[in-house]
């Protein structure tokens, strides 16, 4: 396995099944959001989350949140260990690997849409990418490239989704979509943008309370909180 470096970033360059597995265990991850710090729950249980979308339906605090989270590369392993392609990785690996949908770290949120998606193709080893190539792919109107990935909406799904695009990203994570706020604000935009996603071969976890958003989007679906597991 060769790893390269680059602007302190690691990556793993070797990536071709976008295959993620989660070998859990009873804990606990604080979940840091703008309107607070939130305990999603993790079960113990072995998770493997293939290329496509997997909708994973449980209630707010649930294995179902905890899991699209932990995969997001963005919050502890609490004692879990994670694989993709079946290499053990870190959670810094996990996280230049893996992208959070809408949500984006640190000192990026000073930047413009378009000073992100050039930065992030600066760090892509793919050819062939561009800045107007990805915005189109995402419907980013030229008004939105030039604003900031702040505030919630529909746009920072998808300007978010762009970014880790142009970065190359392979795992793409909907930490938790309740029905209320999916049906009237997201459906539309999420749908068309995760079944890009999918068609491009990469891995998206869709958290959600509800099986319909589930049968709406998902090639799989895993209960949580509920007897019936289907996978």
């Amino acid at each position: 396995m060769m790893w390269e470096f680059r602007c302190a970033s690691v990556r793993l360059y070797q990536i071709t099944e976008n295959m993620i597995d989660i070998n859990a265990v009873d804990t606990v991850i604080s979940v840091k959001l703008r309107s607070g710090v939130y305990r999603k729950r993790l079960t113990a249980g072995e998770y493997t989350f293939d290329k496509g979308i997997t909708a994973l339906v449980g209630g707010v605090n649930s294995a179902a949140a905890g899991l699209a989270y932990l995969a997001s590369g963005r919050y502890s392993f609490g004692g879990c260990t994670v694989s993709i392609d079946g290499i053990q990785v870190t959670r810094r690996e996990l996280s230049e690997e893996s992208c959070l949908l809408g949500s984006m770290p640190g000192f990026q949120s000073i930047l413009t849409v378009r000073q992100l998606i050039k930065r992030a193709l600066s760090h892509n080893v793919n050819e062939g990418y561009d800045v107007d190539t990805v915005a189109g792919k995402f419907c980013l109107t030229p008004e939105r490239m030039e604003r900031k990935l702040q505030y919630n909406g529909n746009e920072r799904y998808r300007a978010s989704a762009a970014v880790g695009y142009a970065y190359g990203k392979h795992i793409y994570c909907v930490g938790y979509m309740e029905h209320f706020m999916f049906e009237k604000n997201y459906k539309a935009c999420l749908i068309p943008f995760l079944k890009l996603l999918r068609d491009e071969g990469m891995t998206v976890l869709f958290a959600t309370d509800d099986a319909g958003n589930a049968e709406a989007i998902a090639d799989r679906i895993y209960y949580f909180d509920k007897e019936e597991k289907q996978c």
